[in-house]
């Protein structure tokens, strides 16, 4: 399927659904995130990231009590996965910003 035709589709429906499937077979994954490149963002990124950091070993912890991780244990950890990449990715252009002077 050509890029532009799978671009209006994924626009139609409202869902990245061929980008997301390219991104797990390329062994990667698609996040949505926003963008706060401000430089006053930085400390409440970083603390949202330890937020989200901490929930993650929270959640790893009471799964792997009994040794298994189950179907819904392994939905909260990716959920709080997820959460800690989003809010790196926020905080991302700000460092990138700072390392071209």
């Amino acid at each position: 399927m050509p890029a532009d035709i799978a671009a209006a589709l994924e626009r139609y429906c409202g869902q990245p659904t061929v980008t997301e499937w390219l991104a797990v077979e390329a062994g990667c994954a698609l996040l949505p995130v926003t963008v706060e490149p401000a430089a006053e963002a930085i400390p409440k990124n970083v603390a949202e990231i330890a937020q989200h950091a901490s929930k993650l070993f929270a959640e790893f912890a009471a799964a792997y009590s009994d040794g298994a991780i189950d179907a819904g244990e392994a939905g909260k950890m990716l959920s709080a996965g997820d959460e800690m990449l989003r809010e790196y990715m926020h905080l991302r252009p700000a460092l990138t910003d700072r390392t071209r002077g």
